[in-house]
């Protein structure tokens, strides 16, 4: 009787065991068919659809990520698969591919971020369809300059660096202007982003363009290339981005070639602008920009020990810092280029907070710098 007892618990502890796997084997598979239904979905979508229809087609696009993300197990995989074998497709739907890569970069791991790169390289941005889709698409790219990816930065000049289509972003209900936009894409790059778009300075269609970018990511190492960009006849719209990149990122070598300016080679409006400014460029120095600061609150004593402590404390939270004075940085004895160094390090990170307040911290990033540069030591 015992013996029977046990083989019978053995039983229906074996029997428990197979109808569990073959629940879970049935879940899965129902996880699957529904994921394949949302794709199938995706691929129906016509790039000629109307105002309605685009919005049901919204609607139903963060349904099936609702639905993703609450059965991420199951349908990680089959997302992957279908990418994978989307990506081999001659003609791959422009759609499947923008849509499963950005859930696969949000929602997994360092191999799907692969992934979801290749898939990007692969989207024609000039599909109808993805221009429909053109806020995901800047998302997605800006999120794949996290890996540093030169690939990256021919896409962009394709997609971003000529068009005239804002991107908006709605959780700061903030409209980024093109070159706004191409600031977050480039600015990821750091040194690498503005080095990769001075030869673009040559590009009378995009030159003003570059000199809006330039403002938030330039350097000193650009003003030679923007003063060999500049035409034998400037007019008032590129005169006026050449002063501002120059005087914000230029450091003194940017105030000298605004003083070595040739006026017989700028138009009337900017000659009467250039004659009323040069005044305050002859008088920018160190202790003229180091006033724009005594405004400011926060920590102003710190040792050199701290301040490296709070770079790197601000490094790793993506510039975000309501403490730390920018005094305590000019007044430090710590070498400039280290400072500069590291504020540019900082920066890059900062572009990876697409938000007005990721802006203003940029801003004043770039007055910092701009003020240690005329800084003697």
């Amino acid at each position: 009787m015992h013996q029977f007892c046990v083989r019978f618990a053995a039983l229906s502890i074996g029997a428990l065991y197979f109808c569990l796997m073959a629940s879970i084997s049935a879940f899965s598979e129902s996880v699957e068919q529904e994921t394949l239904q949302h794709l199938a979905e995706l691929r129906a979508i016509k790039a000629d659809s109307t105002p309605e229809q685009i919005q049901k087609y919204n609607e139903r696009m963060d349904q099936a990520w609702q639905f993703y993300h609450a059965h991420k197990a199951e349908a990680l995989p089959v997302l992957r698969r279908e990418l994978a074998t989307e990506l081999r497709r001659g003609n791959p739907t422009q759609l499947v591919l923008l849509d499963v890569a950005s859930f696969l970069f949000v929602e997994g791991d360092s191999e799907d971020h692969k992934a979801a790169l290749e898939a990007l390289l692969a989207i024609d941005s000039g599909a109808q369809i993805i221009q429909n889709n053109f806020d995901q698409l800047f998302r997605l790219t800006h999120a794949l300059t996290s890996t540093g990816d030169p690939r990256l930065l021919p896409y962009i000049d394709r997609t971003f660096l000529s068009t005239e289509r804002t991107v908006f972003i709605p959780e700061h209900s903030l409209t980024l202007n093109p070159a706004l936009a191409c600031s977050f894409l480039y600015g990821g790059f750091g040194d690498e982003g503005e080095r990769h778009l001075l030869p673009k300075l040559k590009d009378r269609d995009l030159i003003e363009r570059v000199l809006e970018i330039l403002k938030w990511i330039g350097s000193p190492q650009a003003v030679a290339a923007v003063q060999a960009a500049m035409p034998p006849q400037q007019d008032y719209d590129l005169f006026a981005r050449e002063l501002t990149f120059m005087m914000v990122n230029g450091g003194p070598q940017g105030r000298d070639t605004m003083l070595n300016v040739d006026r017989a080679e700028l138009d009337p409006q900017s000659k009467q602008h250039y004659d009323k400014v040069r005044a305050a460029i002859e008088a920018q120095d160190y202790a003229q920009l180091r006033k724009r600061f005594d405004q400011f609150t926060g920590e102003t004593r710190l040792s050199e020990d701290q301040i490296k402590q709070r770079l790197a404390q601000m490094y790793a939270d993506y510039g975000k810092d309501n403490r730390l004075n920018p005094q305590a940085l000019l007044d430090s004895r710590l070498g400039k280029d280290y400072l500069i160094g590291e504020l540019i390090r900082i920066r890059s990170r900062m572009f990876s907070r697409v938000s007005d307040e990721a802006l203003s911290d940029v801003e004043l990033t770039n007055a910092v710098i701009n003020t240690l540069r005329y800084r003697d030591y």
